[in-house]
């Protein structure tokens, strides 16, 4: 037993090392998209990431930088954190699989020999390499998110559980159950998806101390599932609320100092519970005593968000949601800005609302005391018309309403049912949000392009399939002929179904030989997976891939891969020898779990030479002159911008302020700070007239008494002061409700211009001063005024020549506010000049906003701009990496058209050819713009380079014409879209070649195309 002790441990340790070569050969380099850019900024600089927050996962984070040096190895310092999480889960899976491969080998053969150690061994590789090489375990491992921590705790939880049910007949045993009360609050700092295990950990105390039955089954999973809604919904929430109330109490009740309630109440918890821990000692109440030393323990991990509300109070310069006071504190750990989604019973996204009832007043911190700031609201929707279980609730987003028809088959006009309320819970929550994103880990991907489409039907993009050509037919359609981008597309990965195959033996060898531990897992894997899709209730089309939040679930299912090697040696050694049996069931595991895994994933999870996110947030910077305002509206503009900023200290005068988050008023408050080697902006209004609940929407009522001409242009400066007046009566008007609130006026504003300041700041250069305009007129294309557009427009009209006023390209066109006449294109960016271009249908279409200052361009494109990599050769770009690129490559065309225009062809042609090299088709293949590239060629006079352009995209479109004549279009209707398009390409490229001259070319490839026999 001790020898096996000892190789448990070296090889779990072995798989721990192996997992953190692998992740670190294949780590990130610097900041990836989404939340990573803003978890190494706050990480570096201990700052307040978005609600709930995760301030241990920081904490850890910025202890792991103070080993890096400067720059991006501040990034490689917390990617590493990832990558060191993942490796201790990976080592942790080890050991929770040969315990339960222990658990039936001692309930099959009684007693353990070498063999059967050394198959054991064999199972925990097996389980901890195959989720080692993962699709979405391996993804989150090489970035700076919180997944890969969470993962790590809830398998250091769970492996704390079972050191307990090995030991639980000993003295002491209970201070496991204590380590893990520790191990959740610790967690509850990272992510609370750690939870998840409670009912698990509930098990298989069940199982240890109580004989079973079905009933006793029951009441377990019960308590357990009550448990952990106790810990997410009453503990997490419920101290911080308890100590809020005590703080408002204190300070509005008995003119008290700010936090003397909290102090009060933390020290009266304190108090309580270790008097409560010191009389069960006393008294030998024993499983008191552990519930509250666990409790304590809970609470003392729990504590790591006391650096959220420490660092909220230095005013970082990334402080969400501003919790430095215990009532933010709870605003901000209960998500209240994310709302509510209904679980058991609820409206359909047809219910009429019924009434609005004001509920309970908000208070946010004044000068001496908690002041009243908005109003909660229940919104009460017709009782005749709620359901069950409601799936298909959400009537706010129009997009979510075109999805549940589309996936429920809802006709126009047609009332929801329950049926279609169970269709759209069955094929889009549980088979596209869930057993999608399972098969891809264990069956294989068909490629990593998230579906666009406004319905269900898209065989091309993000299914799983599994590389047997007879069933991946039967799922997306015909496999042959398929054009190389999409054979040849590396996050396309096949395994055959084998890593399936070996879970689904591994759990029935388990249910055979262990049915107590089957079920242990069993409730793991449903909890963490079909459950959790249930509790999440998520509406269709979200903005990225959601396979991260089941994790856990895949988890357990490498857990039953390495079972499977002993299901499998369990079968062959009845045939033949043991030693036969054992050789064929590792070499069977081993390919068909991590071998196969590795092989398939590696080239599309190897980021090693990418800096492609924050290069381009270096580029949108160098587009801004000194001291700007750069305008973002999504995630993946802002975080790598805050990347930059805040860890690189690159161009830090720079103020980026994101749209979506201005409509919170703590976002407002930062623009009156200064950040960095950014200065305050000057704002109209006051902190207290953008609070919660004022001018959260500032509404346009036309026939106003202020406006007699509806044509007339008002100066947007003096419009900010009139909706910033709560003195004059007649800037209110009476909403719905009854009460006075600002409005608006006009929509209908101007700039003044005064051209000598708009020349000595630099707006214009002075070659382009007689274009310079009197006024910037606009009119806003919205009915009225959010409060983020409010602010915008209060930040331009008093900051215009101090702060030169950027937008982001890839920013929405609504967020410009009628804007887009006053643009001129610089890099990567929209800059606000006083030089109006007129807007034509056709610049709508193609996104050609403004007038291009071609000089200042050419150096841009050329010699500036850095490109993440992508220029040195072929790299994975996934889908939301490609959408800077494919706006980039639009800006280089346009440009060089301008230039040829301008009789500067030489310029066009060096323009276009560092487009193909520093964008290179094997990096983000074929769209239509390349026949614009071709045809700029040509007016260039550049017919080789033309040719050779119209050569590859001819090429594909031909390969895709070859494929989709397989398709039969009623059985898939996708296949239409892809047709006419391609069809379209292919019958415009003869017609450019000849509209040119280009004959031969002309008549090269319509033989091609005849040859396929396409239109």
């Amino acid at each position: 037993m001790n020898n096996f002790k000892l190789l448990n441990n070296i090889f779990g340790w072995f798989s721990f090392l192996f997992a953190l070569v692998v992740y670190s050969l294949t780590l990130e380099p610097t900041g990836s998209l989404w939340d990573c850019g803003e978890f190494i900024s706050a990480a570096y600089g201990l700052q307040v990431v978005h609600p709930p927050g995760a301030p241990l996962f920081l904490l850890i984070g910025r202890f792991f930088s103070l080993f890096a040096g400067e720059g991006h190895q501040i990034a490689i310092a917390v990617n590493m954190v990832s990558a060191t999480t993942s490796a201790l889960c990976v080592m942790f899976t080890f050991w929770i699989t040969t315990y339960f491969a222990q658990r039936f080998i001692e309930k099959q053969y009684g007693s353990s020999n070498t063999t059967l150690n050394i198959l054991t061994v064999l199972a925990g590789l097996v389980a901890a390499c195959s989720l080692t090489f993962t699709d979405t375990f391996w993804f989150s491992a090489v970035e700076a998110e919180v997944y890969a921590a969470s993962s790590f705790f809830m398998s250091f939880t769970f492996w704390a559980i079972l050191k307990w049910e090995r030991v639980s007949d000993k003295p002491f045993a209970n201070k496991w159950l204590v380590f893990i009360g520790y191990i959740v609050g610790l967690a509850i700092g990272v992510h609370l998806l750690n939870l998840l295990v409670i009912p698990a950990i509930v098990l298989v105390y069940y199982f240890k101390k109580y004989p079973y039955s079905l009933k006793g089954l029951i009441i377990a999973i019960g308590v357990g599932f009550v448990l952990l809604f106790l810990v997410q919904l009453v503990i997490i929430p419920g101290i911080p609320t308890l100590a809020a109330k005590f703080d408002f109490y204190f300070v509005n009740s008995m003119g008290m100092g700010f936090n003397t309630g909290v102090i009060f109440f933390l020290v009266a918890l304190v108090v309580v519970v270790v008097g409560g821990i010191y009389y069960t000692h006393i008294k030998g109440k024993v499983m008191w005593n552990t519930i509250l030393l666990s409790f304590a323990f809970m609470l003392v991990g729990y504590s790591s968000y006391f650096m959220v509300v420490i660092r909220s109070q230095a005013n970082t310069p990334i402080d969400m949601n501003n919790p430095e006071n215990p009532l933010n504190l709870v605003y901000y750990l209960n998500r209240e800005q994310y709302g509510d989604r209904p679980l058991l019973n609820g409206p359909h996204f047809m219910t009429q609302i019924y009434s609005v009832e004001k509920t309970e007043d908000n208070y946010i911190k004044g000068d001496s005391k908690y002041e009243v700031a908005g109003y909660d609201v229940d919104i009460k929707y017709d009782p005749n018309n709620l359901m069950f279980f409601p799936r298909i609730y959400d009537s706010n987003d129009e997009t979510h309403k075109v999805g549940y028809k589309e996936w429920a088959n809802i006709r126009e006009g047609q009332k929801p049912t329950m049926k279609h309320n169970l269709a759209f819970f069955w094929k889009y929550q549980m088979n596209y949000m869930y057993w999608r994103y399972f098969f891809w880990n264990f069956a294989g991907r068909q490629n990593d392009d998230q579906s666009l489409r406004k319905t269900h039907i898209d065989v091309f993009n993000g299914n799983w399939i599994t590389g047997i050509k007879p069933i991946d037919a039967q799922l997306v359609g015909p496999q042959s002929n398929m054009p190389d981008s999409v054979k040849n597309n590396p996050s396309r990965n096949t395994y055959y179904l084998l890593p399936f195959i070996l879970g689904i033996l591994g759990l029935a060898a388990q249910i055979k030989g262990d049915k107590n531990g089957s079920l242990i897992n069993g409730i793991l894997f449903l909890v963490t997976g079909l459950i959790l899709i249930i509790y999440l209730n998520p509406p269709p089309y979200e903005p990225r891939e959601r396979d991260y939040v089941f994790v856990g679930s895949f988890q357990v299912f490498c857990t039953w891969i390495g079972l499977g090697v002993i299901g499998l040696y369990d079968l062959l050694q009845k045939k033949v020898s043991k030693n036969l049996a054992l050789g064929a069931a590792a070499a069977i595991g081993l390919i068909g779990g991590p071998t196969i895994l590795g092989a398939q994933n590696w080239d599309d999870h190897d980021r090693s030479g990418r800096y492609m996110s924050t290069d381009f947030a270096r580029n949108y910077l160098k587009s801004c002159k000194p001291n700007a305002v750069l305008f973002t509206n999504g995630d993946n503009d802002t975080y790598p911008l805050w990347y930059m900023q805040n860890v690189e200290k690159f161009r830090t005068d720079v103020r980026v302020v994101n749209l979506s988050l201005l409509n919170a008023s703590d976002y407002v408050e930062s623009l009156r700070e200064a950040q960095y080697d950014s200065e305050p902006f000057k704002l109209t209004f006051t902190s207290k007239q953008l609070w919660p609940g004022t001018r959260d929407r500032v509404m346009y009522y036309a026939g106003n008494s202020v406006v007699k001409n509806p044509n007339q242009y008002f100066d947007l400066k003096q419009i900010m002061q009139f909706i910033a007046n709560d003195k004059d009566p007649r800037t209110k008007m009476m909403n719905r409700g009854g009460q006075s609130e600002s409005f608006l006026p006009t929509k209908k504003f101007f700039i003044p211009v005064d051209k000598q300041k708009a020349l000595a700041a630099g707006l214009v250069r002075p070659e382009f001063a007689d274009r310079i305009v009197d006024q910037i007129r606009f009119e806003i294309p919205t009915e009225g005024l959010t409060r983020s557009s409010l602010v915008m427009l209060d930040v331009i009209a008093n900051n215009f020549y101090e702060r030169p006023v950027y937008f982001t390209t890839t920013t929405a066109t609504e967020t410009y506010a009628g804007l887009i006449e006053y643009f001129q294109l610089d890099g990567l960016t929209y800059h606000l000049v006083p030089i109006r271009t007129p807007l034509t249908q056709e610049a709508m279409r193609m996104r050609d906003y403004g007038f291009i200052d071609y000089d200042k361009m050419f150096a841009q494109l050329v010699d500036s701009f850095t490109w993440g990599g992508m220029e040195n050769g072929k790299m994975w770009v996934d889908d939301k990496m490609r959408l800077v690129p494919r706006v980039m490559r639009g800006t280089y065309i346009r440009t060089a058209r301008e230039m040829v225009y301008m009789e500067r062809k030489q310029q066009a042609i060096d323009l276009l050819k560092a487009c193909e090299k520093n964008i290179p088709h094997e990096n983000l293949t074929y769209d239509g713009s390349l026949i614009e590239m071709a045809e700029v060629y040509y007016l260039a006079g550049a017919k080789a380079e033309a040719g050779a352009v119209l050569d590859k995209v001819s090429k594909e479109c031909l390969d895709w014409v070859v494929y989709l004549k397989q398709y039969k279009l009623k059985d898939y209707p996708g296949a239409q879209d892809k047709i006419a398009y391609n069809n379209y390409i292919l019958n415009e490229i003869p017609k450019l070649c000849e509209k040119y001259g280009d004959k031969d070319k002309a008549s090269e490839i319509a033989q091609k195309i005849a040859a396929v026999g396409a239109p």
